[in-house]
């Protein structure tokens, strides 16, 4: 699914090497389910995939005993709060 992002937000992505994927072809599975959001970031269901173990905006924490990401991709973002994916 492609899926436009405001051009300040993929500008913010300096360090991604995942922004041009994520825009293209967009597939939700790679940045996680989200359990909740948050004013500048999302935790998001922990994955073991190529993407959450080398993606720069992700961090672990644990949530009330369960590990959770937190991901604070200013792209990520726009497209959870443009489309709800």
């Amino acid at each position: 699914m492609k899926v436009e992002v405001d051009i300040i937000y993929s500008e913010n992505t300096t360090t991604c090497k995942f922004a041009r994927k994520c825009l293209e072809e967009f597939d939700s599975s790679l940045c996680c389910d989200i359990i909740k959001e948050g004013s500048h970031y999302l935790i998001v269901s922990p994955v073991s995939t190529f993407k959450a173990s080398n993606c720069s905006y992700l961090r672990h924490m644990r949530n009330n005993d369960q590990a959770v990401h937190i991901c604070s991709c200013p792209v990520r973002l726009n497209i959870y709060r443009k489309y709800r994916i």
